[in-house]
């Protein structure tokens, strides 16, 4: 079975796939919101890639570098205020 990656959210997406919808979209002629706004989706995490450096990781290394610098965001997310914040599953 082939990978469907619009099943997938864009961060999970290859640097193949994201540029293929960049360029796809600009192959279209009349196109909808939720293309505009997956084809800006697509962009924005391609200059991301880009300015961190990520551009030949796949999305697992781009997770695992993430988690190395600022730690496991699933772990919790910290105090603020007196208050102690966690994510909610």
């Amino acid at each position: 079975m082939a990978r469907n990656h619009y099943l997938l959210e864009i961060e999970k997406w290859t640097m193949e796939e994201l540029q293929s919808e960049v360029d796809g979209y600009k192959q279209l002629g009349g196109v909808g919101v939720k293309d505009t706004i997956r084809k800006n989706g697509a962009e924005d995490e391609l200059n991301w890639r880009n300015e961190k450096g990520y551009y030949d990781l796949t999305p697992e290394e781009i997770q695992e570098e993430e988690i190395e610098k600022y730690g496991d965001v699933n772990q919790g997310l910290g105090t603020w205020n007196g208050y102690e914040y966690i994510k909610n599953k």
